[in-house]
């Protein structure tokens, strides 16, 4: 089940502690919804405090406004705080040269950590999964990267950026929001094959899987696992 399977991540890489205040980044989509109801149902058990964040980068007009009116919608029926950003990232992105997966990227975090030192938050929590930690591999992998780069997004970051549904896969969250009646929007962008990350996920994986090894994705994601216990003992003898 997937309460038990999240459960285990998050005391395996001692995710959460007893008091923590987490901002936890919700877009709206099956992975950020399904995360803020699991956490909202861990709060007694790990006993902290939850504030709801979601950020609208303006790039999509139509589909984020009935993005953000969901997620306000959660977090009120959730009974939890909620935070509502909204932003420009062409302009932007213009501005600083950037690509706009990058610029929204950059705005997000921002917002997330000014909300932090507001609501004097220690943590914030996102919704990355197992696809997205294959895909984040085979993108670094594809433009180039060494042992750091490929070990991947890590489950605790910094100490304060938690990713307790990094060990789950996508399909796993897709059946959890069906069976348990969790609303969520899809994002078109994420159709768009403009964007390698996207054409990786939809053509390069299924391909691989089809034509060479039917669970590409398992070994890419024990692989990555590994590659960040190497990396890890290696910086600590470094240290030392």
């Amino acid at each position: 089940m997937l309460w038990d399977k999240v459960r285990k991540t998050i005391d395996h890489h001692h995710l959460l502690d007893k008091g923590d205040r987490l901002i936890v980044g919700v877009s709206g989509g099956v992975d950020s919804m399904v995360l803020l109801h699991l956490l909202n149902t861990y709060r007694q058990q790990y006993a902290f405090s939850l504030i709801v964040a979601h950020v609208n980068h303006g790039l999509r007009p139509k589909e984020s406004e009935k993005e953000a009116k969901l997620v306000q919608k959660e977090s009120e029926r959730l009974g939890l705080p909620y935070e509502y950003g909204h932003f420009n990232v062409k302009e932007y992105q213009k501005i600083g040269g950037f690509s706009p997966q990058d610029g929204a990227r950059r705005i997000r975090f921002h917002f997330l950590n000014s909300l932090l030192k507001k609501h004097e938050a220690n943590k914030i929590a996102l919704g990355h999964n197992a696809d997205d930690q294959v895909e984040t591999v085979l993108l670094k992998l594809i433009r180039g990267a060494g042992l750091k780069g490929l070990k991947g997004m890590l489950p605790i970051r910094e100490g304060k950026i938690i990713r307790p549904l990094l060990e789950v896969w996508r399909e796993e969250i897709e059946s959890f929001a069906r069976e348990m009646g969790i609303p969520y929007l899809l994002d078109s962008s994420n159709l768009s094959e403009n964007y390698l990350r996207n054409r990786i996920r939809l053509h390069l994986v299924p391909w691989i899987e089809k034509e060479y090894q039917s669970n590409f994705r398992e070994i890419v994601l024990r692989t990555s696992a590994i590659l960040r216990a190497e990396n890890d003992y290696l910086e600590k003898g470094a240290e030392e």
